[in-house]
Parts: structure tokens; C-alpha cells; sequence
């Protein structure tokens, strides 16, 4: 970045107003910022399609099928449901998780390369409770090739019981993340 002019502002009170400093008539800058800022890619949303059901007491893997967005193809969709960043970096992982269950415990988490768990979110509602959520979030660091995350959820509801799908005003079961600026 260059700076071609400065001119001299007074600042007379506590309080900086546009008469004591203009930066726009104090600095004309020309040339190119670099390395300043950065993007927040790979990046994806992922909704459930369907509801989804869940088998009592098993570690099930959540189907999220619908993408929002996945800006580099990252998100596989339709046979692993598991997200592969292609750069390397700190990544905030978000999940949540909405059933038709009456259950006394209901868990979902984020499983790093098929065994690592993060982000554990569980609801413990009385068993007479219906359409229990969880909501989950971490930071993750990627190795930009080989890592990656899956969603699994599990409840003891006595039977299989259903993941919502939720609809065009709301994400009732979702899995996004991104990588973050460091």
C-alpha cells in the first residue's frame, strides 16, 4: 500500500467528528493491498433431505444429502456424507440435530477420520419429551488432503425413531463448516 498524501487534522475535543478527521480528503491511497485478509473457503452447508431413521442405541451415521452450497466440491453428498477439505487450516464445524423421539438421551457428533470425536452435543429430556436438538460446534485443523468429518448421532428411545428433515423455513438436521482466516 502507498501513501502519496498526508495532510495534518486537529482533533479539538474528546470527540471525533468529520470536521477533525476526513480520512478520505487526509490519505489517497494507491496501489494494492497484500496480505491483508484471506477467504473463507473450502466452505458447505448440508441439509438433511428426508427424515432419516435411526436405529435404538447404535452410532448412526447422519445423511445430510441436500447441499446449500459447497464451494470446491468438498462435501460428498451421496455415498460417504463426509466433508474433505482440499486446503489446509483451522475449520469451524457446526452440526444440529432435530427427532421425532421420546428418548432419554439423544447425542450427535462430528467424528474426525473415522475414529477422533468433537463437538458432542446431548439432550437428556424425560422420557415423555418429544423432538429433542442438538447443536454442536468446533474448530478443527485439516490437513488440507487426507482429513476429514463425519456426522453420527445415537438416542435410546426403545425403538428406531426418525431425524427431522425440517423444510423451507427452517434446518431441522444440518452439517456446514469453513475454513477460518488464521
Amino acid at each position: 500500500m502507498a501513501i502519496d498524501k498526508i495532510t495534518s487534522a486537529s482533533i479539538t475535543t474528546d470527540a471525533v467528528g468529520p470536521t477533525q478527521l476526513n480520512e478520505a480528503s487526509n490519505y489517497a491511497f494507491t496501489g494494492t493491498v497484500t496480505g491483508a485478509g484471506g477467504v473463507n473457503t473450502p466452505a458447505f452447508m448440508a441439509r438433511m433431505g428426508s427424515a432419516q431413521s435411526i436405529t435404538n442405541n447404535a452410532e448412526v451415521k447422519v445423511q445430510c444429502s441436500n447441499e446449500a452450497f459447497d464451494t470446491d466440491n468438498c462435501y460428498d453428498n451421496s455415498t460417504n456424507y463426509r466433508f474433505t477439505p482440499t486446503t489446509a487450516g483451522k475449520y469451524l464445524i457446526v452440526h444440529g440435530l432435530r427427532a421425532t423421539i421420546n428418548a432419554t438421551r439423544f447425542v450427535g457428533w462430528i467424528r474426525r477420520n473415522g475414529s477422533t470425536d468433537h463437538a458432542v452435543a446431548e439432550t437428556n429430556p424425560n422420557s415423555s419429551a418429544s423432538n429433542p436438538a442438538c447443536l454442536g460446534s468446533c474448530i478443527i485443523d485439516f490437513n488440507g488432503s487426507s482429513d476429514y468429518v463425519e456426522y453420527y448421532c445415537y438416542h435410546t428411545g426403545g425403538s428406531a425413531k426418525s431425524l427431522e428433515a425440517g423444510n423451507n423455513n427452517y434446518d431441522a438436521t444440518f452439517f456446514q463448516g469453513f475454513k477460518l482466516i488464521t
